[in-house]
């Protein structure tokens, strides 16, 4: 079947059915209802999910590699360990979701909502975001590479023990955001908030900071090297 078939033909509801390691792939379902159907190992890679309700569902697992879920109500859902490589997540909310140990690399994450989502463990790698928002969200061990952010925002965000290369800050807030023993590389942030952030025992080994505002954060115990800093405000920095 091709993507262009009428979703609400094929499958007019899969409502409480067991779809237990049906394979999906590539086909159109967009706005099918799921209503207590088992996912267990479906797999829906390059399927087109659009307007499919999926709030707070248990989507562990599961291969969402090249899917289309752009828009999608996502708060609460459980997407472990899933792959979501080169998946299309405009505008979803993933508010309060759990994504530990989730593949979301080459991922289309603009306008999309993560606040409060747990990321522990994730692999973001090679994108460009803009406009997303990731407050209060949890990072905590997750790898972060060659990833672009453009007015984006962290509030209040965890990012513990992070491995982060080659990742460019645009305009983004990182207002108190909890970054302890993480180790940084080449990382570039232009005109962005750092405000009362805390780098304890974080390492940052080469970068550029250019019209940064550091007020009062906390890098007690840090080391940064080779680090290039124009117009920076480190008013209230705690070093011990």
């Amino acid at each position: 079947m091709s993507k262009t078939n009428n979703s609400a033909d094929v499958f007019p509801s899969l409502s409480g059915a067991n779809i237990n390691g049906v394979n999906f792939s590539d086909l159109n379902l967009q706005g099918v209802n799921w209503a207590d159907a088992e996912f267990k190992d479906a797999i829906y890679s390059g399927a087109d999910l659009r307007g499919c309700e999926a709030h707070g569902k248990n989507l562990r697992k599961l291969d969402f590699s090249h899917t289309n879920m752009s828009g999608l109500d996502l708060r609460g859902t459980d997407l472990s360990e899933t792959k979501l490589f080169q998946t299309n997540l405009k505008g979803t909310n993933l508010q309060g979701a759990i994504l530990d140990g989730a593949d979301i690399s080459r991922t289309i994450l603009d306008d999309t909502n993560f606040n409060g989502a747990s990321l522990k463990r994730t692999v973001l790698e090679k994108m460009s975001i803009e406009n997303a928002s990731f407050d209060g969200a949890d990072f905590t061990q997750a790898t972060m590479s060659e990833v672009d952010f453009k007015k984006s925002s962290f509030r209040g965000a965890t990012l513990d023990k992070m491995k982060i290369e080659y990742v460019e800050l645009d305009d983004v807030n990182l207002s108190a955001v909890d970054m302890r023993e993480s180790c940084i590389k080449g990382i570039v942030i232009n005109s962005s908030d750092l405000n009362c952030i805390t780098l304890f025992c974080t390492k940052i080994n080469g970068g550029n900071f250019t019209n940064v505002d550091l007020t009062g954060a906390n890098i007690f115990d840090s080391r940064i090297e080779i680090v290039d800093m124009y117009d920076v405000n480190t008013l209230g920095i705690l070093l011990h």
